[in-house]
């Protein structure tokens, strides 16, 4: 399941100062792709599916997408569950875990072990796919692993929630949402066997607050982390104009999936990145997208733009969502099939605003 991708011709590019650096499929056209990675019919057993990995070199800026219609193998999943369950566990004041990891065996055995929310990735996770964007040292990337450490890490202290939780947490906005299907929320909740309270297990929505990976290697190797710096207003609307110019070529596009589940038949959630590369600057969205049927619809968006000529990118951050009752309201639609990710788009910017958590600037920038 990959999204669309195109990369223009190596004449236009080269008209714009640009270059492609990698088309690595096999039924590529000369950089002109709209590739379909589905094997042909056969009699063997299908070759794993071919990564698609798309680039351009443009204005000292190395810009790489990979994607793949393979999903993490029982391995892989294995192992991000023991990460994200890791993640999760709540910190000693030395920023130690309160629970070693390797005491984390099963949440119904009865010991201490079964307070954590032993919580788990997305049934489709695309581990492979990742977007890259690097200019010198600085990198700035988008992956599924990172997105959803970001979500593990948010369930830090709600570990000793009861029945009655708020819907969010005021540090992290993990939201625990209740289900229309009652048997379906019965599979996330666990029984405390000493209290005999029912205890949230985890955020089963998988609303990561994710906003991107920003990092600086220098020669010696070592990466470090840099800072968004907050901004009164956005810096992307004053682009706007450049952005909607028709006239200005689109010299790659790529819609990267990095995870999906379909909440055990209960709707959708799906955290994708789209990137645009034009003459003079990129833009790129990332979007998270969650509908549980009869319930609500979020929509939480990060925008960054960034002119060739400036040494600086924008980021905007907008959290959008409705409850089934405010689309009665609101006089919109409230058929859960047209709630669709791939359908209902031009609906999404008539959510209502949702303010964001502590920690999390609307706008900000960085430098390059």
């Amino acid at each position: 399941n990959t999204g669309f991708m195109f990369v223009e011709t190596a004449k236009v590019l080269s008209e714009h100062g640009a270059k492609a650096i990698c088309v690595s499929n096999q039924h590529h056209k000369e950089f002109d792709c709209n590739v379909d990675l589905s094997p042909p019919p056969t009699s063997a057993p299908a070759p794993a599916p071919v990564p698609r990995i798309v680039g351009i070199e443009i204005q000292k800026w190395r810009i790489t997408s990979v994607s793949t219609s393979s999903i993490a193998n029982e391995s892989e999943v294995d192992q991000m569950t023991k990460d994200l369950q890791t993640s999760c566990m709540p910190l000693n004041e030395d920023g130690s875990c309160l629970v070693p990891a390797s005491s984390v065996t099963n949440a119904s055995d009865g010991s201490a072990c079964s307070k954590l929310m032993l919580i788990h990735p997305p049934e489709i996770l695309f581990l492979g796919n990742n977007l890259k964007l690097e200019y010198g040292d600085f990198v700035l990337s988008f992956c599924p692993r990172d997105a959803l450490m970001e979500w593990g890490k948010a369930h830090r202290g709600l570990n000793n929630l009861a029945k009655e939780c708020p819907s969010a947490s005021s540090k992290s906005s993990l939201s625990i949402l209740k289900s229309a299907d009652a048997k379906l929320w019965s599979k996330n909740v666990l029984a405390d066997s000493e209290t005999k309270q029912v205890i949230v297990h985890h955020d089963w929505t998988f609303s990561s607050i994710y906003d991107g990976s920003v990092l600086a290697c220098p020669n010696d190797g070592e990466f470090r982390q840099l800072r968004w710096e907050s901004l009164q207003e956005s810096g992307i609307s004053k682009y706007t104009k450049m952005l909607m110019d028709k006239s200005a070529p689109i010299l790659m596009y790529d819609d990267v999936p990095l995870y999906e589940d379909d909440l055990h038949d209960n709707g959708e959630s799906q955290l994708s990145v789209k990137v645009r590369i034009m003459p003079k600057c990129f833009y790129i969205l990332l979007r998270f997208f969650l509908r549980i049927d009869n319930v609500l619809v979020r929509c939480r968006d990060v925008r960054f733009f960034h002119l060739f000529e400036m040494k600086v990118i924008y980021r905007d951050i907008t959290w959008r969502e409705a409850t089934w009752d405010t689309l009665k309201i609101l006089r919109l639609p409230t058929s859960p099939s047209f709630w669709n990710s791939d359908k209902c788009a031009g609906y999404l910017d008539k959510l209502p605003f949702v303010q964001l958590p502590e920690g999390v600037h609307a706008f900000s920038s960085i430098r390059i």
